[in-house]
């Protein structure tokens, strides 16, 4: 059956071998598509500060020490699965800059499947058109094809991760979210979303104890070559803690944040060295106030539950958090996109998140400040308030309709 004109969808090869005529859909959906590779390519040659700075060098030290050898010594501040990647794409013919950022790319089409592939499962008609909306996002292409960050990659496996244990299949989700874990610490964002996953699925503590040992043991894996070349075990264990340590907490950053709103940029700098303990322990008493919340009430583990406490989660934890870097929302532009695609009425969620972010991009890659950091601040801190009581609703609709059951039952 040949499908709707007005539907995007790629041409099935079983119906429409590639000398067919194509419907309109599908010739606006590869016209598209096409577009949006020559986009990305044409800002493949866009030297950021972080590739001149890191992620170069890092390639020359691969590169002039003998290959995978050079994992046996400590060059970089990235956990060793992304410089992996590194290695494999240096391999390649093309130019490192481009081998690295055509890395990210492969990473934004799995994410835009994945987006796809969720969509589909409640609007079937919407799920190509979410699979392009999701390559045309702003951030989507700043951050891996004009910046050549690799956010997209960790991203990729978190949304997975959460695909899977939407899906039941525990043990997959949780090997997916270590792999997310191995790249980016950033993942972590999403961590209270795997514990309240727990809560509603009643698991026994052994359970949950033993799925989070293999969320360990998928990056303990990936550390295994480092350690067997000569590097320290301890060294590559607290990879992220060094990081950490690292970081500038006392700054505000380019994200937007509680701090940027209340202080703006440069004013947080000639704060108290215990001020970043202080934005700490905020984001922990609010990520814990959550998990309070579902343990008490324990909302189903419904797909659109599941999503909207991970978008909930990807927001608040960054906007609470001191020091926070722009990309470090890109794991909540993308759910914001999924949930838009459950729920059309929250589009607009969507949008301003994902404006927000790409504003945020600008200062830092061109200079510029196109919109206050506080105004930008300020419309996120509404939107994540209003995401919060969305979810806050949800938790208590499902109370009190567990009430009624239980009085009917009387």
């Amino acid at each position: 059956m040949r499908p709707s004109p007005g539907v995007l969808q790629p041409p099935d090869a079983t119906v429409h071998p590639i000398t067919a005529r194509l419907s309109t859909g599908q010739l606006v959906f590869w016209l598209l598509l096409c577009a949006n590779l020559c986009l990305r390519i044409a800002l493949f040659s866009f030297r950021s500060s972080d590739v001149n700075a890191d992620v170069e060098p890092w390639y020359e030290f691969i590169r002039t020490h003998g290959g995978f050898e050079a994992f046996g010594e400590k060059f970089s501040n990235y956990a060793p699965a992304y410089l992996y990647l590194l290695w494999l794409a240096g391999k390649t013919p093309l130019p490192i800059i481009y081998a690295v950022k055509a890395v990210s790319t492969v990473f934004d089409f799995v994410i835009a499947f994945l987006v796809k592939r969720i969509v589909e499962a409640r609007r079937p008609a919407l799920g190509w058109a979410f699979f392009l909306v999701a390559l045309f996002s702003p951030t989507a292409i700043l951050n891996s094809a004009l910046w050549g960050q690799c956010d997209a990659i960790y991203t990729a496996f978190a949304v997975l991760a959460l695909w899977l244990l939407i899906n039941r299949q525990e043990v997959k989700g949780s090997l997916a979210f270590g792999a997310a874990c191995a790249f980016k610490l950033q993942a972590a964002f999403l961590a209270p979303t795997f514990l309240l996953w727990a809560a509603a699925r009643w698991l026994k503590p052994r359970m949950l104890i033993g799925f989070s040992l293999l969320v360990g043991a998928t990056y303990i894996v990936t550390i295994v070559p480092p350690w067997l070349a000569g590097r320290s075990f301890v060294d590559l264990m607290t990879v992220y803690l060094q990081q950490y340590r690292g970081n500038d907490w006392a700054a505000v950053g380019f994200a937007p944040s509680l701090y940027l709103l209340v202080a703006g940029r440069g004013i947080a700098d000639r704060w108290p060295t215990w001020f970043h303990r202080g934005a700490l322990a905020v984001a922990a008493l609010s990520v814990g106030g959550l998990t309070a919340m579902a343990l008490r009430r324990r909302p189903p583990w419904s797909m659109e539950n599941a999503l909207l406490t991970a978008l909930l989660t990807s927001l608040m934890v960054p906007f609470l958090l001191p020091g926070m870097h722009e990309r470090y929302f890109y794991a909540a532009d993308v759910l914001s996109l999924i949930y838009a695609g459950l729920r059309p009425r929250w589009a607009w969620v969507a949008v301003v998140v994902i404006t927000c972010s790409t504003l945020m991009y600008i200062p830092y890659l061109f200079g510029i400040t196109p919109v206050s950091f506080r105004y930008l601040s300020l419309v996120l801190g509404i939107t994540v308030g209003v995401v919060f009581l969305e979810w806050h609703n949800v938790l208590r609709s499902h109370r009190n309709a567990t009430e009624t059951m239980r009085e009917l039952e009387r």
